[in-house]
């Protein structure tokens, strides 16, 4: 089944909290939640936005970090302590996610000329996806067009060695990486865990769905009916739209698909 939603990284830098109201008061059923602070994976705080989460019937699909772009070094530099201590750290955000009821936390991984073997990189991936599990949450590699992750070989790779793996599908990152998003659908399919949405053209990417070329009742048809979960939601930067009304258009769009 296919849960569909709209990710609060569309309204940045509006504060978190005020996002959610933006998409809970449009009814919007199903939410990424981008937190962007520390003071923000504080217990009370998300205790808060669960409870008005809850009041307004809108399930929380996944949680990103904010501190995504310091992955390279937190995690894949060759001092192995940061990346031990850095495993601890990341249990907040799998703590956050179990207190919002997100079952997915989105992972960007290291840069595209990230020095560790293959192999190390495997291994600390599973490292900190096990640390997750321990909470009963999927860590997910997300693709990222300037990061390693942004090719598809390295995907497979990454899938053949670990076997248990869960990839999120970033559709504009794959652009950005120089891939076909329905190739790594395709190719990664019972993997895939969580869909990131935007339309593109050859000129321009992340743009409003509907707005492009992207046949995306091909890409859905690609999971929907398979019994398990998927979410997608729309995920657009500020520069990506003119008016806040694009953003629940867009949401409008994809839904109209009518894949479930």
């Amino acid at each position: 089944m296919i849960h569909y939603g709209i990710s609060t990284a569309c309204f940045y830098p509006l504060e978190t909290e005020r996002a959610i109201e933006r998409l809970t008061a449009r009814q919007i059923p199903g939410i990424e939640i981008f937190l962007n602070s520390v003071s923000e994976l504080e217990p009370a705080y998300l205790k808060n936005l669960r409870e008005k989460l809850d009041d307004a019937g809108c399930r929380v699909l996944s949680l990103h970090p904010f501190s995504s772009g310091f992955e390279p070094f937190l995690f894949f530099s060759e001092y192995e302590r940061r990346y031990r201590d850095s495993v601890e750290l990341y249990q907040r955000y799998f703590e956050a996610a179990c207190l919002l009821g997100a079952k997915i936390v989105v992972f960007h991984g290291d840069r595209k000329e990230g020095r560790l073997p293959e192999k190390d990189y495997f291994e600390r991936y599973a490292g900190l996806r096990d640390a997750a599990k321990s909470q009963g949450v999927l860590l997910a590699q997300e693709n990222i067009g300037p990061g390693r992750s942004g090719s598809l070989g390295f995907l497979t790779r990454m899938r053949d060695y670990l076997k248990d793996v869960s990839f999120v599908l970033d559709v504009k990152q794959a652009v950005r990486g120089g891939e076909d998003p329905m190739e790594i659908a395709r190719t990664l399919n019972q993997q895939i865990v969580h869909l990131h949405v935007s339309d593109h053209t050859p000129q321009r990417d992340c743009l409003p769905v509907g707005t492009g070329e992207f046949p995306f009742q091909r890409l859905l048809q690609l999971f929907a009916g398979q019994n398990r979960e998927i979410g997608a939601v729309v995920e657009l930067y500020r520069e990506s739209y003119q008016e806040e009304g694009e953003i629940f258009a867009s949401f409008d769009r994809l839904t109209a698909q009518n894949l479930f």
